[in-house]
């Protein structure tokens, strides 16, 4: 497995060259700055290449922290994943 050190500058390359703002990135160096090494390799195969998932997760998760522990609002972030998702999908399967 990676090292601790290698998985970061990993994550830090990936957030450098995603096109996110400043805050963005900020939002996922402070989540993965203490994560289990396996958390960020995680992060690193999902999203090294592909930062139109990685720009999605983010404003998911921006939807998400802001929502809190609202349903309603809750349930309208859980629509637009099912959306985005559906959209992936019919678009892997006519490629």
């Amino acid at each position: 497995m990676e090292n601790k050190q290698n998985s970061k500058e990993k994550v830090e390359d990936i957030l450098a060259a995603s096109g996110l703002s400043d805050d963005d990135r900020a939002l996922w160096a402070g989540r993965l700055s203490e994560a289990d090494p396996s958390m960020r390799g995680a992060f690193v195969e999902s999203f090294e290449d592909d930062y139109d998932l990685l720009r999605f997760f983010t404003g998911d998760l921006r939807r998400r922290i802001e929502a809190g522990n609202d349903r309603q609002k809750l349930d309208e972030v859980l629509t637009a994943e099912k959306s985005f998702f559906a959209e992936r999908l019919k678009q892997s399967l006519s490629e």
